[in-house]
């Protein structure tokens, strides 16, 4: 169980009325103790365990401080009267499977109130012109954020691998600009994870064989990096999710992902920057700073997935990161990622409803 960091405030520029999120980002609340329980006093959120001595409080914070409450595992409970108060304080709760998986989420009705979203974004689905231009906007930052990470290495100390990618980059990035379609736009994504993947050993600086990648897979994952990009990626979906609430974006109707059942396509779409800026940054620096250890690691269903202390290492991690500034493009002052996620929702909100062009974020 732990919390990310605090982050100081910022003063929104009133000529951004329309777009600005939220001053300074809260602290998500994550549960990761069998027996723990999320109790009410007053105005915080407890975490308690029952011992022979009675209850145990592990921590103790005023709702004020949090943006969002992550039970993970079925040993993690929460009490109604605790639900009824986050959804009071407009705090979601979310349930996470130890493997990493969204399970579901509670969220106060705030999350639906702009219809006017809902219906361009509706309506946008069913425009090719429309969708294809946001995927263009998605696909192409994605690329650039992949390519600042590979150069970045790359000015260090470059290899064969590295420079591969970079030229399969170059020619990805010019057949991006003239993609008219979004299965081309689609086709051209999932080559570029695979040439950016492929360049990750030159990426992972240390001799440990539990941390050799092979490239990228799930459902279960086969090595510890995958079980880290996994995880990692799932506690970014909760904040894009959170997100897309406050926009009053429908997170199942995507526009580069094709919806389907259980699906949150939405949500998919704007991770995809996000995905080598945020979170792979995360789990690179895991690795390479020595914070995650084979002993963090199970082997179990099949596959390879975070231990206790190893989900720990990750939470203290993107907690940390997610609090970092950086400045989004045609913005004049910068963000905590955190906020920048909601700047984004917010942006494709306003280019729905007022038919304008989107800009998905580039570092």
């Amino acid at each position: 169980m732990s919390t990310s960091s605090p982050q100081g405030d910022t003063v929104p520029d009133p000529s951004d009325t329309r777009i600005v999120p939220s001053a300074a980002p809260a602290r998500t609340l994550y549960v990761d103790t069998i027996g723990a329980t999320v109790r009410r006093q007053r105005e915080r959120l407890l975490v308690q365990e029952s011992t022979d001595q009675g209850r145990k409080t592990l921590a103790a914070h005023p709702a004020c401080d949090l943006d969002s409450v992550i039970l993970v595992g079925q040993g993690a409970h929460c009490t109604t009267p605790a639900l009824r108060f986050c959804l009071s304080r407009d705090l979601t709760v979310l349930l996470l499977s130890r493997h990493g998986k969204v399970q579901g989420y509670l969220s106060p009705p705030s999350s639906t109130k702009r219809v006017d979203v809902r219906q361009a974004q509706y309506a946008a689905t069913r425009r090719p012109e429309s969708r294809v231009l946001c995927a263009r906007a998605w696909v192409g930052a994605k690329l650039h954020n992949m390519q600042r990470r590979l150069y970045r290495r790359a000015c260090r100390n470059t290899c064969p691998a590295l420079e591969r990618a970079l030229e399969s980059f170059d020619a990805l990035e010019r057949r991006h600009m003239r993609a008219d379609s979004l299965d081309v736009l689609r086709g051209l994504e999932g080559a570029a994870t695979r040439a950016y993947f492929q360049a990750w050993p030159a990426l992972i600086q240390r001799e440990e064989p539990t941390f050799n990648f092979d490239g990228r897979n799930r459902r279960p994952p086969g090595d510890a990096v995958n079980a880290l990009l996994g995880f990692t990626y799932a506690l970014l979906q909760k904040d894009v999710r959170a997100a897309c609430a406050t926009a009053g974006i429908d997170p199942s109707l995507g526009l580069l992902h094709s919806p389907r059942s259980g699906c949150p396509a939405a949500v998919l779409d704007l991770m995809e920057p996000f995905r080598p800026a945020l979170a792979d940054s995360v789990v690179l620096s895991l690795i390479n700073r020595r914070a995650v250890a084979p002993e963090h690691f199970e082997s179990r269903d099949r596959g390879i997935y975070l231990n206790k202390s190893g989900r720990t290492a990750v939470y203290k991690a993107y907690g940390s990161r997610r609090t970092d500034t950086v400045t989004p493009p045609d913005y004049n002052r910068s963000l905590p990622y955190v906020r920048v996620l909601e700047l984004q929702a917010r942006r494709l909100a306003e280019a729905l409803t007022e038919e304008t062009d989107f800009t998905a974020f580039r570092l």
